[in-house]
């Protein structure tokens, strides 16, 4: 005897000879597949959906414990199993996801707006906490932001960025003062407002007195050139206050 599957299959449903390829696989047949095709299935489920949900949920229901039980014991298998599935189906998820998000949009932009409403405090201290506790990845989504905005393009990932943090070690690019590194600000050598894009080979770090003078300027533009100055020569930009008279007096 031998194992090969026979080329075609035939579907008990609409009696037609099919490639295996058009049956899903089922662990509980003899050679793997199901006993009928995928057009066969698809049509049953779309004639039945109802019955089939209200029979799926009362399933659940009754069956909770169980299934909760078996979820925590294998948590880590199922896991495991969801993620593969994802990346071998990833294209088919994004683009049912984007069909049913274009399908959808007005719902969704009104379930935004009310959830927006009702948890607006909420949602902005979430956002604080995430920008104190990551600034780089705040400003790179800024500045990602700007340079899709203006058609420049480039993508810079979270792992470039720690890279050349730890190769500048918190000295400016410009004027080569020693600062924290949080201190650091993100400048693009080529400005965006220039056309530069928003990639690594095109981004420094740099303090904010440094970003600030450079502007929308390219190094060489820059005619200030403070930085290239003596440390003993550098200019001291802080204005003194002045004390204004009492107005009582």
């Amino acid at each position: 005897m031998t194992d090969e599957l026979p080329p075609l299959k035939r579907c008990s449903k609409c009696k037609e000879h099919k490639p295996h390829e058009a049956f899903s696989k089922s662990r509980g047949s003899k050679d793997g597949y199901n006993y009928c095709c995928k057009a066969c299935q698809h049509a049953y489920y779309a004639a039945n959906a109802e019955a089939i949900r209200a029979r799926t949920n009362a399933y659940y229901y009754n069956n909770i414990e169980q299934i909760r039980e078996y979820r925590s014991a294998n948590a880590d298998t199922i896991l495991e199993k969801m993620r593969a599935y994802y990346r071998a189906n990833k294209e088919s998820f994004r683009k049912r996801k984007k069909a049913w998000r274009a399908q959808n949009a007005e719902h969704l932009s009104e379930y935004n707006r009310e959830y927006l409403a009702d948890h607006r405090d909420e949602i902005m201290e979430q956002m604080r906490e995430r920008r104190r506790a990551n600034p780089l990845v705040h400003r790179n989504s800024n500045h990602k932001y700007r340079a899709r905005k203006k058609g420049n393009g480039g993508s810079v990932t979270r792992q470039e960025l720690d890279a050349l943090s730890l190769a500048q070690a918190g000295v400016c690019a410009y004027c080569k003062f020693q600062h924290r590194p949080d201190d650091l600000t993100i400048d693009h050598i080529i400005p965006l407002d220039q056309g530069g894009p928003h990639e690594i080979k095109n981004i420094c770090f740099a303090c904010g007195v440094c970003n600030f003078n450079k502007s929308n300027r390219t190094p060489e533009q820059w005619t200030d050139r403070w930085y290239l100055r003596a440390p003993s020569q550098k200019v001291n930009r802080k204005r003194k206050s002045k004390k204004r008279p009492d107005a009582g007096v």
